[in-house]
């Protein structure tokens, strides 16, 4: 009997352990990148319960993770990995051990609300809420090219016959490396790492304030895991030859990450051109030789310390002694000689620390960026006589100092609701002396000037971004105090203020084809240090410019509606925008009271500016071996302004087409580019339209790892702007003549390691919900 009661016993108890095991289980899975298939370390798995984390596991070297007793019911899957798009799996009614095998996380790009505008593997155009990007990599002709070729591809993006950038027609774009204002002239940059540009016509509130629009320049940051190394060569004959040179490696082992870049430039440039001024008989023939010789160094470490902390060190020296020679004709007679020294040595350095704090959407970021140029030159030697003899000697020696500080804030309240916060300081402080030393030159008397210049910022900011169904908002407001004291020899021209600076942008995802968006954005234009100076700049025998201390902030507001229609195999981007500007810094000529036959270049704040524009971009994959894509950029303008206390007012309309055309034979790859730049107009004249027409080939070689690539620029050299200026007291006719046919090989190869596991720093990712079979929805 106590053996039949032990036995019933002991069957009772196995059957409550064997209930008991059956009713907690266990999840198991490995993850991996999408296209590479490689294993995925350091991956978050979090097992969500009614919205609250019930278990969090990493996953290991091989990108394996289990998660262990689990009751039965309904949960989430969250997985987060650093440079990677968060994956959400629901699991329903979990009774049973589960194997998930392979979880393929796709790797991050930015933000959603993306429409393609060309390719899916050779991406050239993407369009987001309030910006464009750019993929550098995705065109052929940007391979070995100048920073100037690469924004002169780029729609939206002009460069004028003087190399400045302009956006939407304006020249007050700022331009932004990783985030940071850029200290240096972009051409002393490698382009060989840059990996995306992203133009922000609409920036958050977490943006500087300054400028019309934003060009982001956003570097490669390889993470692979083993050792990568990467060379580039590239030789550009014009009128004269042009060498680019770039070595840059990464290393990656178990926490660590270390990156760094060699580059050497070596260019000489030509560029021509002739004005003739009709109603004052003169006609001036003018040659410029432009040599440059930059060199770059960088070097980074990444510490990932877990999941949770990362610290950062950047480091960035640039040197650069570029030469300029100019020669003017003026009437057959007068010959002139310019010369110009320059030397710029520039120190940039950045650290931060990132915190996740429950979350890849929630954290905190603390950065600090310094930049420091210790003894930048200027000199000029310039000779207005037949036989070379110095009549006028300009010398210019000063340094500067940057520093930026930003502490930000982000939360996901929850997978539809968000926002962000934080506080930036900046400080800016540039010492110059200046001296221009006359022989014999009655138009510019002797003049020494010591400048002493210094902007500090205070800026906090908060922006909230929300989506109701098909419905989505993103509003910021921005507040900024600034102090400006500027003193110019024993004159003070200091000058404070404290702005507020709103922000919006309304989307509504219509369908699965078709989408819309409108934002509005208050910004302002604040003078450059360079535009506050009083002393005579040399520009020719015929012209000079003189500054402007008392220069103030223009203000500007912009509301821009757009339109997103993509199907498979073409894709089409509409938007239209109003600009207006109060207090626009303008340049203005008058002639010089002590000689009517040389004209003053001088900077006002004018009335008020304003601008239409239509931007239209379209992508149509015709088949697996073309695909174009065209942009058209039309802006009209009305500009009023006062000079010499008459009112000036003018209005335009210009228009920039460009059309991109790849094409795919086996291995071989094809680009042939349109250009056509409408007219433009300022307030005392405008230049005519003109274009080109430029080719590319590339072809990848030794298995993959290198490829080679070929350009010709300005196939018919077309490219010779024609400008017009008409006042009371002239009327004249420009052409120049830049170098701009060219032809450019390069080659680069890349060796790898066999470790391909990516470890990349953690990114503001956003959720993309997908099924246990991965199926979007």
């Amino acid at each position: 009997m106590v053996f039949k009661y032990g036995i019933n016993f002991l069957i009772i108890v196995l059957f409550s352990i064997n209930t008991y095991a059956q009713t907690t289980f266990s999840i198991q899975g490995t993850v991996l990148d999408q296209q590479k298939k490689s294993p995925i370390e350091l991956t978050t798995i979090s097992l969500i319960l009614k919205d609250k984390i019930f278990q969090k596991v990493t996953s290991d070297k091989e990108g394996k993770f289990s998660l262990k007793e689990i009751e039965k019911g309904s949960y989430v899957l969250k997985f987060q990995s650093p440079g990677y798009t968060d994956l959400i799996i629901p699991i329903h009614k979990l009774s049973s051990n589960l194997m998930l095998n392979e979880i393929l996380l796709e790797e991050k790009i930015e933000t959603l609300d993306a429409v393609v505008i060309e390719g899916t593997s050779d991406k050239l155009i993407e369009k987001k809420m309030g910006k464009i990007i750019i993929r550098v990599d995705s065109d052929i002709m940007n391979e070995g090219a100048s920073i100037t070729d690469i924004m002169e591809n780029i729609p939206s993006v002009d460069i004028d016959e003087n190399g400045t950038i302009l956006m939407r027609g304006s020249t007050d774009v700022r331009i932004y490396i990783d985030g940071k204002p850029a200290q240096i002239s972009l051409d002393q940059m490698s382009p060989v790492n840059i990996s995306k540009i992203e133009l922000i016509t609409s920036p958050s509130a977490k943006w500087d304030a300054d400028g019309s629009s934003i060009i982001n320049v956003i570097l490669k940051k390889n993470r692979e895991r083993g050792l990568n190394i990467n060379g580039n060569f590239s030789y550009t004959q014009g009128i004269f030859a042009k060498y680019r040179s770039s070595l840059s490696a990464n290393y990656t082992i178990d926490k660590f990450s270390f990156n760094s870049t060699l580059s050497y430039n070596k260019s000489k440039n030509f560029f021509g051109g002739r004005t003739e001024d009709f109603l004052n008989d003169i006609l001036q023939i003018t040659e410029n030789i432009n040599r440059s010789d930059d060199r770059a160094f960088t070097f980074g470490v990444d510490y990932f310390l877990d999941d949770k902390n990362q610290f950062f060190v950047n480091y960035k020296r640039n040197f650069s002694s570029p030469e300029a020679i100019s020669s003017f004709v003026v009437n057959d007679i007068d010959r002139n000689f310019h010369e110009t020294d320059y030397k710029y040595n520039n120190h940039d350095l950045s650290v931060g620390y990132k915190k996740i704090l429950d979350g890849e959407n929630h954290f905190l970021d603390i950065e600090a960026y310094f930049s420091w140029s210790p003894s930048d030159s200027e000199s000029e030697r310039i000779s207005e006589d037949n036989l070379g003899n110095n009549t006028l000697l300009y010398d210019y020696n000063g340094s500067g100092n940057f520093a930026q500080f930003n502490v930000d804030y982000q939360k996901e309240i929850s997978s539809k609701h968000s926002f962000d916060l934080g506080v930036q300081s900046s400080f800016q402080d540039i010492d110059q002396f200046l001296q221009n030393t006359s022989i014999n030159n009655p138009t510019f008397p002797d003049f020494a000037l010591d400048y002493n210049f210094s902007r500090n910022i205070l800026a906090g900011y908060f922006n909230y971004n929300g989506t109701f169904n098909k419905w989505s908002l993103r509003a910021g407001l921005r507040t900024e105090y600034v102090k400006r004291e500027l003193a110019l020899n024993t004159d003070n021209f200091d000058y404070d203020y404290t702005q507020v600076y709103p922000n919006v942008l309304v989307s509504n995802t219509i369908n699965d084809a078709n989408s819309i968006s409108l934002s509005y954005n208050r910004r302002l234009v604040r003078p450059q240090h360079w535009q506050l100076t009083t002393i005579p700049k040399y520009f020719s025998p015929t012209s000079f410019a003189v500054r402007n201390p008392e220069l103030q902030p223009s203000y500007i507001n912009v509301l821009e509606l757009s339109h997103y229609y993509q199907k498979k195999g073409f894709s089409l981007s509409t938007t239209v925008y109003y600009t207006n500007m109060n207090d626009r810094i303008s340049h203005i000529q008058r002639p010089s009271d002590a000689n009517s036959d040389i004209y003053i270049f001088t900077l006002e704040n004018i009335e008020s500016d304003n601008a239409y524009g239509l931007e239209v971009s379209s992508r149509w994959k015709i088949n697996n071996w073309y695909t174009t894509t065209n942009t058209l950029d039309v802006n009209t303008a009305v500009i009023r302004t006062i000079i010499d206390d008459q009112i000036v007012e003018r209005d335009f309309t210009s228009y920039y087409l460009r059309s991109y055309n790849r094409f795919k034979w086996n291995k071989n790859n094809f680009q042939l580019n349109f250009r056509h730049k409408g007219n433009a107009v300022f307030p005392q004249g405008k230049r005519n339209p003109y274009g080109k027409v430029d080719f590319g080939y590339n072809r990848k070689i030794f298995s993959g790892n290198g490829s080679i690539a070929i350009q010709v620029y300005d196939i018919f050299n077309t490219y010779n702007p024609e400008y017009e200026i008409r006042t009371d007291n002239a009327y004249r006719l420009g052409l120049f003549e830049p170098e701009s046919r060219r032809l450019r090989v390069t080659f680069s190869y890349n060796f790898k390691s066999n470790k391909t596991k990516n470890i990349r720093r953690k990114k503001r990712n956003s959720i993309e919900r997908r099924d246990v079979n991965g199926v979007q929805f």
